[in-house]
């Protein structure tokens, strides 16, 4: 079996399209998204949200989203309803995965922790509490604190043990793409969201420690991550495949894993695009069948 995986869509409804279009030119029907995906309570974030289940319904796949920062964590909490073993249906044909969420797809066991500090959170509650003063209704905040996993989420992920495959918005430590990406503050970030996202990781970082994945996906950084970590720091340990997604109509926004090789790769998706504008593609015919 080949599962997708994508990367961050932010609302971008041209970008979910393609990516969806481009698992289903390769045969693949399920499908994983690793945050930032867009959920939002505006008319456009409705409508995003029900243009991407019309594309998901018709290319037969079935979509999880794993949650990132840039969601409204409140519209997240309430479809969950603290329930962390079964998804909540955002559409029919995108089911969204609680922190801690088990399932089995080909074979193979995944578990998911979504959520994430943000990094510019200084700036985006700021924002929020202007717009609070001059007493105008917000829909949607730009930032909420349910963003963060916490450590009750990490114990609840440890407690279930061992899984093949972990999926996360953010990364654990060990990269070395994101740490020479990140090092130095490049972005003029606050200092204390810079300790706020490191405080994030570490949890994240417990997290995987505790499950010792042999593939973990990822998605916020906007930039892409196709390496070898190691689980503990002897690099005789086992190992494990960390593949980090970019974003949008960024190129290694997408990946493939294939669960009888137990291979995964992060996709070149240079031709892909160029087909896909080029044929300005037809639909396929409607498929209501959903199987998670």
């Amino acid at each position: 079996m080949k599962i997708g995986f994508i990367g961050d869509t932010h609302q971008n409804l041209a970008s979910a399209r393609f990516m969806l279009w481009a698992m289903w030119k390769q045969g693949i029907t399920h499908v994983v998204q690793v945050g930032d995906f867009g959920i939002y309570s505006t008319n456009e974030g409705m409508k995003f949200a029900s243009k991407v289940n019309e594309s998901a319904k018709n290319f037969g796949i079935t979509l999880v989203v794993v949650p990132g920062n840039h969601e409204n964590w409140r519209i997240i909490n309430e479809l969950h309803e603290g329930d962390r073993e079964n998804f909540a249906y955002y559409r029919s044909h995108i089911a969204l995965a609680p922190r801690g969420k088990r399932w089995e797809w080909g074979g193979m066991s995944f578990v998911a922790l979504g959520g994430a500090p943000s990094v510019d959170r200084n700036w985006r509650a700021a924002a929020d509490k202007k717009h609070a003063e001059r007493g105008k209704f917000q829909a949607n905040q730009y930032w909420y604190r349910e963003e963060q996993i916490t450590q009750e989420d990490v114990e609840y992920v440890v407690a279930g043990g061992y899984a093949d495959v972990m999926v996360g918005h953010d990364a654990p430590y060990g990269s070395l793409t994101i740490a020479s990406k990140i090092r130095g503050n490049p972005h003029g970030f606050h200092p204390m969201d810079i300790q706020y996202a490191h405080d994030g990781r570490l949890l994240m970082t417990e997290a995987f420690a505790g499950v010792k994945p042999r593939f973990f996906f990822h998605g916020h950084y906007h930039f892409p991550v196709n390496e070898t970590i190691y689980h503990t720091r002897d690099e005789d340990s086992e190992n494990c495949h960390l593949i980090g997604l970019d974003c949008e109509f960024n190129n290694y926004s997408m990946a493939v894993l294939d669960t009888g090789l137990g291979e995964a790769t992060n996709l070149d998706h240079t031709t892909l695009l160029f087909q896909y504008r080029k044929d300005n593609f037809k639909w396929p015919s409607s498929s209501s069948t959903l199987t998670v």
